[in-house]
């Protein structure tokens, strides 16, 4: 990522009007990697929001629109690409999708953990059933 800075700041609706006049391949996966980098979808609901947003962009630069599989597909194929070898540089979007795809399992690494001052956890709504949560 020598050379290369990614802006957290920059929103997605605030691209230039070149990326969005004249959508080539490199923007469309760059597009697709800031959209996925926005949301860091850890679940079917978040690849969702992913697929709509993408969406909206093709259907703006008449480009083809994809179901949420291939979405997924295509970034885990650009974090799991290798790089040719003897040739030391990194495609932006390849870098991209590796440094989103740590975040998205940093984010899934996060621990879940219910109140313990409540004591008796069988009335909580939170365990879904109104059932006693056996301890692990």
């Amino acid at each position: 990522m020598v050379g290369w800075s990614y802006d957290t700041t920059h929103h997605l609706s605030q691209l230039s009007t070149e990326e969005t006049r004249t959508p080539t391949r490199v923007t469309r996966l760059q597009r697709r990697g800031k959209i996925i980098k926005e949301i860091l979808p850890t679940g079917s609901n978040e690849w969702e929001r992913v697929h709509k947003l993408y969406s909206e962009y093709a259907i703006q630069n008449d480009q083809v629109t994809h179901d949420t599989e291939p979405l997924k597909t295509k970034f885990k194929w650009s974090f799991m690409s290798k790089k040719p070898t003897g040739d030391p540089s990194c495609q932006v979007w390849v870098c991209e999708a590796k440094m989103t795809n740590f975040l998205i399992k940093d984010r899934t690494h996060t621990l879940a953990f219910v109140d313990e001052e409540k004591g008796d956890d069988s009335t909580d709504e939170r365990n879904g059933v109104s059932n006693p949560v056996t301890p692990v």
